[in-house]
């Protein structure tokens, strides 16, 4: 069944009967939904992989039917309607006398049904997202005081004595991590032997057979360690991973740890930021890179006037107002102009400006074209 779905073509001459009317929907569905994507956010992308995992997942009765599948139900109900004539049959005309077939008229009620769709989940919201909403702001105002909220969640988390030193020792490691010259044992070892200091930690090794899953035949031999508490469990944790160059880092985000398994001073964890951008939650990269770009573009004017500049240049050429010709020299002198302003603060200051006009950038462009 799911292999006649990816074969199966729309035609013309296709007969919609009781039996295919359902996969005639679901291909209708597809198609528009897969149409309104060129149109719309990523909020479609979504509802388009769901209709897809519908549509082509084995059909049994434990399956779950997502949301998404309404719209397939909306085109099969349509093409019940006509049940007996081809797909490509003539049912009327619009209203510039165009002919209208089965397959345009169920494509737009469709299409219709999806714009609606959309209208509805934009102005959706559910209530998981405003509570997560209401406990960012509180983090954010919380967060002006990180001290004390260490200290407060390390109380509530009410942690015997040794974990709590295990905690305080972590936190000053991380704090410490950027000391290093190089991110490897080398240089990290230093730092976590003066933080946690030389102690003995006593651990009973045994090796025992050990099936790696439960479609194993052969056993493999494996490590079984005891430990007399938990600090010495955590501790040679944390030693075992910084000799395979794993250690914890402290998102600058977030404010949560994660771990790094690379030597590349990384700032920001891949876990979702308590930040929007543009109405959106993004992770923290996504979060971090868009501060900064906002940053360089405020704090560097030559920038700031290269970069709009270069937009104006991009939206002329699209409508036709100057050549291509013309839009890529223009581009190539402004280019100039930012790097000898960037190497100049006196020509920044006076000329670069003027240099920078449209006007005079399009001109010195015609010359060099003649």
């Amino acid at each position: 069944m799911k292999s006649s779905k990816f074969k199966f073509d729309l035609t013309d001459d296709l007969i919609i009967t009781e039996e295919n009317v359902q996969t005639i929907g679901e291909r209708v569905a597809l198609g528009s939904v897969r149409f309104l994507m060129r149109y719309s956010s990523a909020m479609l992308n979504q509802l388009y992989w769901e209709l897809c995992e519908d549509v082509f997942r084995p059909h049994t009765i434990y399956r779950n039917i997502s949301d998404a599948y309404d719209i397939a139900q909306e085109a099969i109900c349509h093409l019940c309607n006509y049940i007996g004539r081809p797909f490509g049959d003539v049912i009327g005309t619009d209203k510039n006398g165009n002919p209208v077939t089965v397959r345009h008229d169920c494509f737009r009620i469709i299409i219709r049904y999806v714009a609606h769709h959309r209208t509805w989940m934009h102005r959706t919201f559910y209530l998981h997202d405003k509570i997560v909403a209401d406990m960012t702001t509180d983090i954010e105002t919380l967060i002006q005081h990180n001290d004390d909220i260490i200290n407060d969640y390390v109380n509530r988390m009410k942690l015997k004595p040794t974990e709590e030193e295990i905690f305080h020792h972590l936190q000053k490691f991380v704090a410490r991590v950027d000391e290093a010259v190089r991110l490897d044992e080398a240089h990290l070892l230093p730092i976590a032997l003066e933080v946690f200091g030389e102690l003995p930690l006593p651990v009973t090794t045994e090796y025992v057979p050990y099936k790696k899953n439960a479609k194993s035949k052969a056993d493999v031999v494996a490590r079984r360690l005891f430990f007399d508490s938990y600090y010495s469990f955590i501790i040679t944790d944390f030693f075992e991973g910084l000799h395979y160059g794993h250690y914890p880092r402290q998102c600058e985000i977030c404010e949560s740890y994660f771990l790094m398994t690379s030597a590349r001073r990384q700032r920001y964890c891949g876990g979702m930021s308590p930040y929007t951008f543009r109405g959106k939650q993004i992770s923290c990269k996504q979060y971090a890179a868009s501060i900064n770009r906002k940053e360089l573009a405020a704090a560097d004017p030559v920038v700031d006037l290269y970069n709009r500049r270069c937009g104006a240049i991009r939206s002329e050429k699209s409508r036709g107002s100057i050549t291509e010709e013309i839009a890529a020299k223009a581009k190539e002198l402004a280019l100039e102009h930012k790097l000898h302003a960037q190497e100049d603060p006196q020509y920044a200051s006076t000329q670069y400006p003027l240099d920078m006009e449209r006007e005079a950038l399009y001109a010195e462009a015609a010359k060099y074209l003649i």
